[in-house]
């Protein structure tokens, strides 16, 4: 496969797109709680307005997105909007395209959870991340936790991608510094994903090669002073490469390993990740046959002999950026190994993808390590 989608007209930097012109009914702004305030004022407000309509706004909390939650918020939405803008991090995103789900597809948002009833189409989106780390303002899907059993489940549909993301490094120079490093491993280990994968094609390859090398080469700069607009460029942008790549290859074992221990830990998601790399990278060591020290190395600008010298070098680096915030080891309450071996089979697609495929003996050995 050496194809590449990417219907999402995207800005980087710049003034604030004007998205109002080919709509009929008003706006949707679904935002963080912590929204900058130059989307609050009267300004923006009237930016946003169609036909002297301001835009109706509805405020995400903060915590990754639960389905009553979503449900609730679609409820709540009283004329149908035009389209729905989403100002915020990753959880705010997929909280607006669970929004634009419901209202145009109908029902809860756990009717969709295992294909029960079909996606026929969402509200148009528009993405404006305050993250870097998620993605979502180009991809086509969308992660949720059912309130119910703690699940926690993807939805992907064309319709979900944005049609466009606005994207500026002055969104991100208010993150703390543990928000900052959780979102931006979540960018590497994207990118790390999308080059591994054995779906990996000649275009997607050489972008997640640079995006990887974006976060070695300047994530230190922005840890180091988190106001700087200068300092955040080169990581929205590797961020915005992760997006890209998965959104044209997927995520790997990481994340599906990382969705089966989110049942037992409250930990962020890019952290958590984070955490659960080096297990995997050694699980996977055996089929990666040279690929992943070539990718490093590449990444790097270094000479990488072998996978093992690579895998070393990405744990070591990971390790010690967690270590030097005092991060500690996730605490996983109560898990439940074979379970957790079960929800990584339910991810159908990822045996297409993932180097060595996926045998539930090997993720048996994999998880003793991982939840000893």
């Amino acid at each position: 496969m050496n194809g590449f989608h990417l219907p999402t007209r995207i800005s980087f930097g710049g003034e604030f797109p004007p998205w109002r012109s080919s709509l009929s009914a008003p706006f949707l702004v679904v935002r963080s709680a912590s929204c900058s305030p130059e989307f609050l004022n009267d300004e923006f407000l009237e930016k946003m307005s169609v036909n002297g309509k301001q835009p109706a706004v509805l405020i995400k909390e903060p915590g990754e997105p639960s389905s009553a939650a979503v449900n609730e918020l679609a409820a709540s939405v009283g004329e149908t909007p035009g389209a729905v803008v989403a100002i915020g991090g990753g959880s705010v995103l997929d909280t607006a395209k669970g929004i634009a789900l419901l209202i145009k597809s109908g029902g809860k948002l756990e009717d969709y959870e295992f294909g029960e009833r079909p996606i026929s189409g969402a509200l148009p989106l528009h993405a404006l991340p305050t993250t870097c780390g998620s993605g979502s303002e180009v991809t086509p899907f969308a992660v949720f936790t059912n309130s119910s059993s703690r699940r926690k489940f993807t939805l992907g549909h064309d319709c979900l991608r944005p049609q466009s993301a606005y994207l500026a490094p002055r969104l991100v120079t208010n993150l703390s510094p543990r928000a900052l490093l959780s979102s931006a491993l979540d960018a590497l280990i994207h990118n790390l994903e999308a080059a591994c994968n054995t779906s990996s094609s000649l275009l997607i390859r050489p972008l997640a090669v640079e995006g990887m090398g974006l976060i070695f080469r300047h994530l230190d700069a922005f840890l180091a002073n988190p106001a700087d607009e200068v300092a955040a460029e080169p990581i929205l942008q590797s961020s915005l490469y992760g997006g890209m790549c998965i959104a044209n290859s997927r995520t790997g074992l990481v994340h599906t390993l990382s969705v089966a221990c989110s049942e037992y830990t409250d930990v962020p998601h890019g952290l958590l990740n984070a955490w659960l790399l080096p297990f995997v990278l050694r699980h996977q060591a055996p089929f990666f046959m040279g690929r992943l020290g070539d990718i490093i190395s590449a990444a790097t600008n270094n000479n990488f002999r072998n996978d093992g010298d690579a895998i070393r070098f990405l744990t070591d680096w990971v390790t010690a950026r967690l270590e030097r915030l005092a991060l500690p080891r996730p605490v996983l309450l109560n898990p439940d190994r074979h379970h957790m071996v079960d929800r990584i089979l339910q991810d159908k697609g990822l045996p297409l993808v993932a180097p060595g495929g996926v045998r539930r003996a090997e993720l048996e050995r994999l998880l003793e390590e991982v939840v000893p």
